[in-house]
């Protein structure tokens, strides 16, 4: 089935935005040469979410990540630690990354520069702030910690992706990118 949009372009040459662009359709019975009054443009039906079509093929790491908050955080325990690791997740891919160019590559990337951080212990720092002393820790983050912060959030969000937002995701090799611990 069919849905009608009216499209209000303001000047010659203008197209309507990516989201809701759809590819030319042969048998339209509306001319598509007139750009400069109200057009009628026929898309086929998309998931859409509050109103706004959303290709699942575009849908962006930011998109997920805010998706997967709305969806998930009633079911959190500790939602500071989620909001965290959804954060440095859309930090690290940036906001405009689509979730179908994201491989094993990224992944190990990701693992790897999750892995090289400096722990922060917040109690130490705090300490040493109140004495007015600087405060470094040396080591990296551990194994346990990179798992549980950044890799098995971004497996939930891509898993998630293809099951339920039914959006097209690489195959990923997750059990390689786990840490021993």
């Amino acid at each position: 089935m069919w849905r009608v949009r009216q499209i209000t372009e303001l000047k010659e040459g203008t197209f309507p935005p990516d989201s809701l662009r759809s590819p030319p359709i042969i048998d339209s019975p509306v001319p598509m040469c007139n750009r400069l009054a109200k057009q009628t443009v026929h898309i086929l039906p998309l998931a859409t979410r509050k109103g706004v079509d959303l290709p699942t093929v575009n849908m962006t790491v930011a998109d997920a990540c805010t998706r997967y908050w709305e969806d998930k955080n009633a079911d959190v325990v500790d939602t500071d630690k989620l909001a965290w690791s959804l954060g440095w997740i859309e930090k690290h891919f940036g906001r405009t990354t689509r979730l179908v160019d994201i491989g094993d590559n990224d992944i190990a990337k990701m693992v790897a520069k999750r892995r090289g951080e400096p722990r922060v212990n917040v109690a130490k720092l705090t300490a040493a702030k109140r004495r007015g002393k600087p405060c470094a820790d040396d080591r990296p983050v551990s194994k346990a910690t990179v798992n549980r912060t950044v890799t098995e959030p971004m497996r939930q969000i891509l898993t998630r992706a293809r099951k339920v937002w039914k959006v097209p995701v690489q195959q990923i090799d997750w059990a390689v990118h786990m840490l021993p611990e």
